[in-house]
């Protein structure tokens, strides 16, 4: 089953509460049950406290007693699904654990942000003005407990994107962060066009051509399909040379255009110094003509011109080399068939953004050694 099934059918079963009757007895099964009466529960819900009716059951065969569980809050929680979903979101698109806790925590009682700046919340309604709930504060060590349960159970699913459309193009980059002097290096692996998350793999050494493998071994069993690989987008580490030739040598090399000018422009620089800044201008535009060609055919005059004019150029010969070794790599995309394929290991870049936003959330969560809650 895939991620999306596995949300489709959470969902559903929480609405398929709602219709429940008698039901089975979750002890024996048998379906001779009644009602048993009920209790009320206390639920920390967003836009104030709820009370809430839990109904008991009675089963004739086994004489267990249970109570139904309800769609509005998780069994042996106090704070309901939203409250959980909501402090979740805020954190994934990059805020601390210490702002999720003091919006839910305003969203909940009716005081700080919620209750200064929401003027609907502050009109009197039915003739009396709401009163603001008692003080409940969200720790952010317990947002904490949330997203480290949450981790938990996405690891134990298997063959997580099995089902999930794939393009067959797959963006690859590698990320280092550093938290209070310990440095990781993280690999992402991307759909390149549908933006499907394959996997954030921490590498034990920089980007070897073995620990990529085991990175892509490890997406394999998420449910990235190898053979299906068509084009590799990624910068031309000596890593990724070595990982495309030994496990998917059929595979299209994309280099990251992003990468070649970082190549390029230093060279270009120099060469400002000794002829000049026209001519390192005319360089400059001599390689964005091969680079940006809307066809092979366009590619391959600008590349002629190019060798002609700056190949018996001491410095810019450099250059010239480059482009000359990476001709085939940096058009691939020009390739019949290839719409779909990108000029750069954006969709990582993307990625990484959010990435490191969490990781300065998450700081203070760690020690020396590593995280504190262990491996």
């Amino acid at each position: 089953m895939s991620i999306i099934q596995q949300a489709t059918a959470f969902v559903q079963g929480l609405f398929a509460l709602l219709k429940r009757g008698y039901g089975k007895c979750p002890h024996c099964g048998s379906t001779l049950t009644k009602k048993n009466g009920t209790y009320e529960r206390s639920v920390r819900d967003l836009g104030g406290i709820r009370t809430i009716v839990m109904q008991r059951k009675l089963c004739h065969a086994c004489h267990h007693t249970w109570t139904d569980e309800v769609p509005e809050v998780a069994p042996h929680k106090w704070y309901a699904r939203r409250v959980n979903r909501k402090s979740l979101d805020l954190y994934m698109i990059g805020a601390s654990l210490r702002i999720c806790a003091n919006w839910g925590t305003a969203e909940i009682t009716g005081r700080g942000r919620t209750f200064l700046w929401d003027v609907l919340a502050r009109l009197p309604w039915w003739g009396r003005a709401p009163e603001p709930e008692p003080e409940i504060e969200i720790s952010h060590t317990t947002i904490w407990r949330w997203l480290q349960n949450a981790g938990q159970k996405c690891r134990q699913h298997q063959d997580t994107y099995k089902e999930v459309p794939q393009s067959g193009v797959v963006v690859s980059d590698a990320a280092y962060v550093r938290i209070r002097g310990i440095k990781t290096a993280i690999l992402g692996i991307v759909d390149g066009a549908y933006r499907t998350i394959f996997g954030l793999c921490p590498l034990k050494t920089e980007e070897s051509g073995e620990e990529i493998e085991r990175a892509f071994n490890r997406a394999e069993r998420a449910g990235l399909n190898l053979e299906w690989i068509k084009v590799f987008t990624s910068d031309g580490g000596g890593g990724f040379q070595e990982f495309l030739a030994r496990c998917l040598h059929w595979v299209l090399h994309q280099r990251c255009i992003f990468y070649l000018w970082r190549n390029v422009l230093p060279i270009i620089a120099r060469y400002a110094t000794e002829k000049g800044k026209l001519w390192a201008a005319a360089l400059k535009l001599c390689i964005a003509a091969v680079w940006n060609a809307g066809s092979r055919a366009e590619a391959e005059v600008a590349l002629r011109l190019l060798v002609a004019v700056f190949a018996t150029e001491a410095i810019a010969r450099e250059a010239v080399y480059i482009v000359q070794e990476t001709f085939e790599q940096a058009i691939t995309y020009l390739t019949a068939g290839m719409a779909n394929v990108g000029r750069t290991s954006n969709p990582c870049e993307w990625l990484w953004r959010y990435y490191k936003v969490r990781v300065n959330a998450m700081g203070g969560f760690m020690s020396q050694s590593g995280c504190d809650t262990g491996p």
